[in-house]
């Protein structure tokens, strides 16, 4: 239940507002009750309190691409790989809105650094965008 899981997210915060956690799994219960911006607040919040939390930023990206913020979207997917370079979904979901802006090499980049680190999918979208 989303809103027992926010309220109870909600007490974990008001006993320690510091902690980065619990801001970020409620941003997450906002985010699958279609709250996005709220969702977006709450990974903002996060990263002040953990600027290290690849996972904060990760889903801020997710957010914002779902509020069609492009930009910032691709601006966080960034953050995340330069806190966790090991990040496999970061490259791939950076690749499909990069494809989707028509910047191929670049998505092309990140396709090949998703492969090599296990995620098949991108194997499928190197073959089609990237061996011409």
């Amino acid at each position: 239940d989303l809103k027992g899981a926010i309220e109870d997210f909600n007490r974990a915060i008001s006993l320690n507002p510091y902690e980065s956690a619990p801001y970020s799994n409620r941003g997450r219960a906002k985010m699958l009750g279609n709250d996005i911006q709220g969702a977006i607040d709450d990974y903002s919040t996060a990263i002040e309190i953990d600027p290290n939390s690849h996972t904060a930023y990760f889903n801020r990206a997710l957010a914002k691409q779902r509020l069609n913020d492009i930009q910032g979207a691709l601006d966080d997917f960034s953050k995340t790989l330069n806190v966790n370079p090991q990040m496999a979904d970061a490259y791939y979901y950076r690749a499909i809105l990069l494809l989707n802006n028509k910047r191929i090499d670049e998505a092309c980049n990140d396709l090949k650094q998703a492969a090599e680190k296990g995620i098949s999918n991108a194997e499928i979208l190197i073959q089609q965008h990237c061996n011409k």
